[in-house]
Order: C-alpha cells, then sequence, then structure tokens
C-alpha cells in the first residue's frame, strides 16, 4: 500500500470547546486506520505501524502500488528509488531520474557507469513535435530559432504592437506575443504601466512588476518585486518565486522574509511568519505544551497536529504538538540553494537514497526536521517512534535554537519553482 501524504490548506484559528479528542495521530501499538499517521520511523502496513528498514528497496513487486512508499517504483519486479537523483548522480534506470527546468532527466552511461543528466536537445522545424522526449535516443525535441512550442507543436512565433491580436492564429501555425511593455488580455495586446508609473492593481504593470508603496511613498506605483529583507506591505509585494515561492510579507516587521523564518520574540502577523510557527499577540512564541484540543481545527498554530495520547479517539482532550515547519522549510531552502527547485517537498521523506544529491547536500538539515517532529509527537503524548530512519541517527535531542536557512535569490527565468505550494504543511505519513 502507498504511503498517502496529507496536505494542510490553511491556519485555521477555532475556538476550542471540550469534546470528545480524535487525531489521525497515533502511538506504534495502536491499530492504524487508512488515515492515521505513525511515529516518525514506522510507516503504516495495513492496520500496524512498521520500522522503517532499508530492506523495504529492493522487496518484490509487480506493479508501483506493491512498493510501500510513493518515491519507490516497481521496475523488473523489484521496489527501486523514483525521480530522486539529479544531474550527475548515479543511476540505474531513467525512472531513478528526477527533473529540472521543466524537464525529465535520463540515465545514460558516462565513463563507465550510469549517470542523470540531461536529455540531448534536437531542434524541430514547423509543424512538427516539441517538448517530448525519446529515452532510448536520449533526445528532448525544442523548436529550432523563430519558433514557439504551444501545446507540442511547432508554430511561428511572431510580435505583435498595440491592439492587434495575440495567441495562436486560427491556422493554428502562428503564435503571437505582445511586446515587453505590453500584456495579451483576452487575445489583444494591450499597453501596459511602466515602472514608477501609478496603478492600483498588479494586472496593470508591465511584466515581472507589481502595484505596490515603495518605503516613504504614499501611493502605489508599478515597481519591482521586493527581495527579501526588504520593505512591503503585502505578500504580492515579495519575489517569491525567485526565492522557490519561500517569500512572505511579515506586515508588522514592514519585510519580506523566508515562511516561518522569523526569531522568538520578534514581530508577526501570521503563524506563517515564525520559525516556532507560532504567532501569539503579534510576537512570534514558543507553543504552550499544555494547549488543550480535541481535534486538528482546535490547533491554530498547525492545523492536524492535535494528539490524543497517541490514540485515534479519546473521551478526555487532547494536546496541540508544536509546529517543526520552520524545520521543513530549512530543508525547502537548503534544497534551492543546491540547485534542486523542483518540487524538493517530496524528498523530504526520501532519506534511504543516499546516493541522491539531495541526500548528500541537506543530510544535517533532514536530520533536524525528523529531530523535532519526533520530540514535538513525543511531547504531546505519541510512543513507540524508532530510534533509527534510514541512515539518520534519531536517539539525540532534538536541535535547539533558531537558525533559518534562508534562500538565496535566483533570477533564471527557466527555474521550476514548484516546492513551496499554497499547501504551507505537507509531510509524509511516517515522518511525523
Amino acid at each position: 500500500m502507498k504511503i498517502i501524504l496529507l496536505a494542510f490548506l490553511g491556519l485555521i484559528a477555532v475556538s476550542y470547546v471540550a469534546a470528545t479528542c480524535s487525531s489521525s495521530f497515533i502511538s506504534s501499538n495502536e491499530a492504524a486506520a487508512y488515515y492515521s499517521q505513525c511515529p516518525t520511523g514506522m510507516y503504516r502496513d495495513g492496520s500496524s505501524c512498521k520500522q522503517v528498514t532499508e530492506s523495504l528497496i529492493g522487496a518484490n513487486c509487480t506493479v508501483d502500488a506493491d512498493c510501500p512508499f510513493i518515491w519507490l517504483t516497481c521496475l523488473y519486479n523489484r521496489c527501486v528509488v523514483s525521480e530522486t537523483r539529479f544531474i550527475g548522480d548515479k543511476c540505474d534506470a531513467y525512472k531513478n531520474c528526477g527533473s529540472q527546468d521543466k524537464f525529465p532527466l535520463n540515465c545514460v552511461d558516462s565513463n563507465s557507469e550510469r549517470k542523470c543528466t540531461a536529455f540531448k536537445k534536437v531542434s524541430r522545424g514547423l509543424g512538427e513535435a516539441c517538448d517530448t522526449s525519446k529515452v532510448e535516443l536520449n533526445e528532448r525535441y525544442v523548436c529550432g530559432s523563430g519558433l514557439i512550442c504551444v501545446l507540442e507543436t511547432c508554430r511561428t512565433l511572431k510580435t505583435v504592437e498595440n491592439n492587434q491580436n495575440c495567441g495562436l492564429d486560427n491556422n493554428g501555425t502562428v503564435y503571437s506575443v505582445c511586446k515587453s511593455t505590453s500584456k495579451c488580455n483576452n487575445g489583444v495586446c494591450q499597453e501596459k504601466t511602466a515602472e514608477g508609473k501609478a496603478c492600483t492593481y498588479s494586472y496593470e504593470c508591465q511584466t515581472d512588476m507589481v502595484c505596490r508603496t515603495k518605503q516613504g511613498a504614499t501611493s502605489k506605483t508599478c515597481q519591482k518585486p521586493s527581495y527579501l529583507s526588504e520593505y512591503c506591505e503585502a505578500d504580492e509585494d515579495c519575489y517569491s518565486s525567485q526565492y522557490g515561492g519561500n517569500a512572505k510579507c511579515n506586515v508588522k516587521a514592514n519585510k519580506c522574509q523566508r515562511l516561518y523564518s522569523a526569531k522568538v520574540g520578534e514581530a508577526c502577523d501570521s503563524n506563517l511568519n515564525c520559525y516556532s510557527g507560532y504567532c501569539s499577540s503579534n510576537k512570534c512564541a514558543v507553543l504552550p505544551v499544555t494547549q488543550p484540543c480535541n481535534n486538528a481545527l482546535t490547533c491554530g498554530n498547525s492545523p492536524g497536529s492535535c494528539v490524543c495520547g497517541g490514540k485515534s479517539t479519546t473521551e478526555s482532550d487532547g494536546t496541540c504538538a508544536a509546529s517543526c515547519q520552520g524545520r521543513f522549510y530549512d530543508v525547502l531552502a537548503c534544497a534551492w540553494n543546491k540547485g534542486i527547485t523542483s518540487d524538493a517537498q517530496k524528498f523530504v521523506d526520501r532519506f534511504f537514497d543516499k546516493e541522491s544529491m539531495m541526500f548528500k547536500s541537506c543530510k544535517n538539515e533532514i536530520q533536524n526536521y525528523y529531530l523535532c517532529m519526533k520530540s514535538s509527537m513525543k511531547t504531546a503524548g505519541v510512543s513507540g517512534a524508532a530510534d533509527k530512519l534510514g541512515d539518520f541517527d534519531l536517539t539525540g535531542n532534538a536541535p535547539t535554537g533558531e537558525n533559518p536557512v534562508i534562500p538565496t535569490y535566483n533570477s533564471g527565468s527557466s527555474v521550476v519553482a514548484s516546492f513551496a505550494l499554497i499547501l504551507m504543511i505537507l509531510a509524509a505519513v511516517f515522518a511525523l
């Protein structure tokens, strides 16, 4: 059975009312339901929580669903790692390799061993297929000069003036784009507001600009977004994509910050600002260990972290577990800084793949996240966590101090920044 990922869609503060407690977080000796999340180092196998071991890789299989984790795939009747390797990493098959710059990598021979590498680009002509590849030939098909790939077919690229039609023509052979100072609106190019000129909404501004108020100004103008630590008044003021989608405006501090990076005592307007995951009276704070709850919604600091003494239901109150989102976003920022710019959140749980660049580069951040989760759940009443998780030793204490990893600016237009989705909390069942 595949491990199910649980995504929580927002931070919801709900008034607490004493009632029967329900939770998805259970101790290892409890019967596991389909929604149950086993302790750190354990995984759900039917109705039981079992120890995660490296022997699960290489297990017999017929289809992908036979493999116990989503990061394993069935290849030649064996469960093997899937999409965990990057350029330069060793590989055995195409399925081992991940993607970079919006396109999958291939596994090819390189100096007597196989490594993940980018496909060889092969130019295509008008009307030919594009944005596709052939694994056996190691070829990726791209459009030649003067062409653009639209709906996997190369079309003629044409730049047009204001008030002219934009998009694909009726014959499907020419794709018209607006000049840099204009935008295509309902199939027609329209002039957009230039930098420094007054505006009301961001859609009025030219490409790569937002409508915001500069520090000290009294009205909005079209400006480039703010970098981390620069002035902002709203989330859209910040350069988010150039930091892996990891930037947010801390309204109380009026500056762009990495998600979950403000330290205890610093100003905040949301739990999303704080490394601790808890904003109280506009100051980042440590979550009280005695905060009661009866279900996921009554823990406003971290949805889904209500623990009922390690059981799925109890007649007594539960306890809210402290958030480890600061540590989780350290992993994402580390991955971003090492050039892993695509879907990094799914690699947090792929702890066995020691040949992966992700494991080699961000091992310390991943281990700190696991230690934090183990400690948080134990404090809230979940027992039975493992002392080892793959290559990680979980017998030590949870890390102390707040030293957030800050993502570096990346101006590359082809960077895939999909790992910081609107889903603010994403974790594998066995990683909790």
